[in-house]
């Protein structure tokens, strides 16, 4: 799990770019359509600047119908600030209704629009934001207003970063740069730098990341020098690059670095009187004096953090609880910590910040058990884990999107390495062709010969370069073709191919597979191969058991499957491809010739023969019920039965198990001991059998035999003579934990529980040391 500090680091980085890019609509506002009126009005805060502003409206004052447009735009923007969403949608649908100019591509239709997408962005509904600032690009390309394009590019690598597209992000961010570099230097040209710097950051290249934030500060304060005018708001985003510095550093571990530019951030939110800033910086501290072991130093930064978060109108530095909470925590102020952590819970519960909740319900988990309340503890265990789990797959597309955007860069990046190369043979030309032309002018008694020998010169220079040429393009194309040949190897494949998990729920599958079962392709996933292909997956399950230990992808020459009702006589190659997941991948090959046998009724005769033993055999445990309500002679006769079924199932099992029979060990007694303890702890507390808890848990293989349920793996752990040579004792320890996790066991029965899991623990690490 992501550590719950940086997760408050990100969330304060996004809520700084959304103040830049609401700064960067009031500067546009001002800057291209100029409402003196408004803009000259003295108020210290959004609220008093409403009041204003709606003030200046109801009085009319003779303002024309583009004054009002204006003022309205600019009211919206004041609600978009403080949050107030419905009011700051009433007023924008206002100047909608009131001019028809709006509807136009103007710039008034482009500022309209850019406000109605910050708001959009304000509630994270950023899908929606996408397309209206797509329409506001349009339109001031339409007009030819470069600055005004480049910061519309701003606003779209902002949403796609937050959308997690980062190849698209960093598209538009770089052309942003691009179009900045093109004018004279101000604060954006450094805007976008620091922006670029985000994105990286996020997608964990802290390296790029803190070679475009010192870009950034080199811009502005080349920037502040060159217009110290400006001094209020270009030291604010000075002071915001060093945050990030100090941000990007601490996640990197150097956090001794970090200390100066926290120090420098926060002499310049003081010196501008930002609190919220201010108070930002100070939850920084407090984190890198956490990790240094100085709580004290860090529980103080935290309360004056506190007090500035006081001053503001409403609760900005999110990220306050969880470090408050986890500081708290660690010096043993339990009931202070389990404050902190339910406020900081509410508060990120309505912001819809998950991974902050979760950082919470983790820290009120550890404060509960610390504080002797495990069952309390358990439950905030089981919110955690709900609210994980629906983070997954969003972890997984963000984790997807980083690879593809690392992937898209690198093609990027050959991609202009081949321009500069195509640049740099078109410079040599060019130069090489001005020498002999000045050649040419002061010897013109050479002039015939010279001419010869630059053709023949040329003509030799632009095949060696033309070759050059293709034969890197041609390296290209190869390397293209061969990631989409590695892509599609897997769906060309000509034999059955199949991917499965530990559990034998089907991930992947090709064509083929689909074909050869006779069965529609999107209703195999998530299958089990146990239920459609059960006797393989009994073999498969005890080839991997072997393979395990031996490092190596077994090869099962000789399996009989039934398709359709027939059998079919095939090879089967499993390779384990992830050791840690249990991911493997199964092909089969059909093979032509079927083996010699028994013939039908022979077999036949054979399978109704063991098909009565197994029933007899499952039949002995309700004989042993009855056994003392029978005569003495009969009891006898039954007695004597039952030890030869037993003898029955121990030769027959002699032939499944491969290894040594080394007879019963501690170690083996230990594991059988432990997977006994845990079954029975949930068959007592769930009143569910063993199948329920392979079903539910998916670390046992649940398979159908003769049309019943059936735990064939699970069952050889619960006796010590049916126990394989090289038993799976992970399998056993997530099974006994998953049972203390989703078991409600009384305080007795977990302790003995727990510690019958910490005695096998402990044999099998000594186990391991002694080879």
């Amino acid at each position: 799990m992501r550590d719950p500090r940086a997760l408050g680091r990100l969330c304060s980085h996004s809520l700084c770019s959304l103040a830049i890019l609401v700064f960067a609509v009031e500067v546009s506002l001002a800057d291209e359509l100029s409402f003196d009126a408004c803009f000259a009005l003295d108020s210290s805060t959004p609220r008093a600047a409403i009041t204003d502003c709606e003030g200046l409206l109801g009085d009319n004052n003779g303002l024309s119908l583009d004054d009002q447009t204006k003022l309205y735009i600019h009211i919206a923007m004041l609600y978009g600030q403080r949050d107030e969403f419905a009011q700051a949608s009433e007023f924008l649908d206002e100047a909608l209704i009131s001019n028809p100019a709006l509807y136009e591509q103007n710039l008034y239709r482009y500022n309209w629009l850019r406000q109605r997408g910050i708001i959009e962005i304000r509630q994270h509904n950023y899908g929606e934001a996408l397309p209206i600032f797509n329409d506001a690009l349009r339109i001031v390309q339409a007009l030819g207003r470069d600055r005004m394009m480049a910061t519309v590019y701003n606003d779209l690598g902002t949403v796609h970063r937050a959308l997690g597209q980062y190849t698209e992000s960093l598209s538009a961010f770089e052309r942003a740069l691009d179009q900045y570099k093109n004018q004279p230097l101000d604060y954006r040209t450094g805007l976008a730098q620091a922006n670029i710097a985000a994105v990286y950051r996020d997608m964990g290249n802290f390296g790029d990341a803190l070679l475009y934030l010192d870009r950034a500060l080199e811009s502005h304060e080349t920037s502040l020098l060159s217009t110290p005018e400006n001094e209020g708001w270009i030291s604010g985003f000075i002071a915001h690059v060093h945050e990030d510095q100090a941000d990007t550093l601490m996640a990197m571990g150097r956090g001794e670095e970090a200390f100066p530019h926290l120090l420098t951030a926060l002499e310049l939110y003081t010196t501008a009187g930002r609190t919220a800033e201010q108070a930002r910086v100070k939850v920084l501290q407090a984190r890198l004096d956490a990790d240094a072991g100085r709580l004290d130093q860090a529980l103080g930064h935290l309360i004056v953090a506190q007090r500035l978060e006081q001053q503001l109108e409403s609760t900005s530095v999110i990220e306050l609880r969880p470090m408050l909470a986890e500081v708290l925590l660690r010096l043993g102020r339990y009931d202070q910590a389990e404050s902190a952590a339910r406020e900081g819970l509410a508060l990120t519960q309505e912001k819809e910040q998950a991974q902050l909740s979760m950082a919470l319900l983790e820290t009120l988990a550890r404060i509960h058990e610390a504080s002797g309340r495990p069952d309390l503890a358990l439950e905030r265990m089981r919110q955690f884990i709900a609210l994980r789990e629906s983070q997954l797959q969003e972890q997984y597309d963000r984790d997807f999107s980083v690879l593809r955007a690392n992937i898209e860069i690198d093609e990027q990046r050959r991609a202009n390495a081949l321009l500069e190369k195509d640049n740099e043979i078109a410079a040599l030309t060019l130069n090489r062709q001005r020498l002999l032309l000045f050649a040419a002018v002061l010897v013109l008694g050479l002039m015939a010969v010279l001419l010869v020998w630059s053709w023949r010169q040329k003509r030799a220079d632009r095949r060696r370069l033309q070759t050059e040429i293709a034969f890197h393009r041609d390296e290209l194309d190869q390397m293209v073709a061969s990631s989409q040949q590695q892509l599609a190897i897997l769906d060309r494949t000509a034999d059955p191919l199949v991917c499965i998990d530990e559990s034998g729920r089907i991930l992947y599958h090709n064509p083929t597979f689909s074909q050869w079962l006779a069965k529609p392709p999107e209703s195999l996933i998530d299958q089990s191969l146990g239920i459609l292909l059960p006797e393989l997956f009994v073999v498969l399950t005890e080839s991997l058991t072997g393979a395990e230990a031996d490092g190596g992808d077994p090869m099962i020459d000789d399996q009989t499957l039934t398709i359709q009702g027939q059998r079919n006589h095939c090879k089967v190659w499993l390779s384990r491809l992830d050791s840690r997941d249990g991911f493997h991948v199964v092909v089969i090959q059909p093979r032509e010739d079927q083996p010699d046998g028994f013939d039908r009724a022979d077999s036949a005769h054979l399978k109704q023969q063991l098909s009565i033993l197994r029933q007899f055999k499952e039949l002995g445990p309700k004989l042993m019920e009855l056994m003392d309500q029978l005569p003495e002679a009969r009891r006898s006769d039954l007695s004597k039965l039952l030890n030869a079924l037993e003898s029955v199932d121990h030769s027959s099992q002699g032939l499944v198990d491969t290894g040594p029979d080394d007879g019963s060990t501690d170690y083996q007694q230990a594991l059988v001991s432990l997977m006994l303890a845990a079954v029975e702890t949930w068959e007592d507390s769930t009143g569910q059998t063993r199948i329920e808890l392979a079903e539910q848990s998916g670390i046992w293989l649940v398979a159908i035999d003769d049309g019943r349920l059936r735990t064939r793996t699970l069952d050889r752990y619960l006796s010590v003579q049916r126990l394989p040579s090289r038993p799976r004792w992970r399998q056993v320890v997530r099974t006994c934990r998953y049972v203390l996790i989703h078991c409600r066991l009384n305080v007795e029965r977990r302790e003995r529980l727990n510690e019958r899991l910490e005695a096998f623990l402990k044999l099998e690490r000594q186990k391991a040391l002694s080879g």
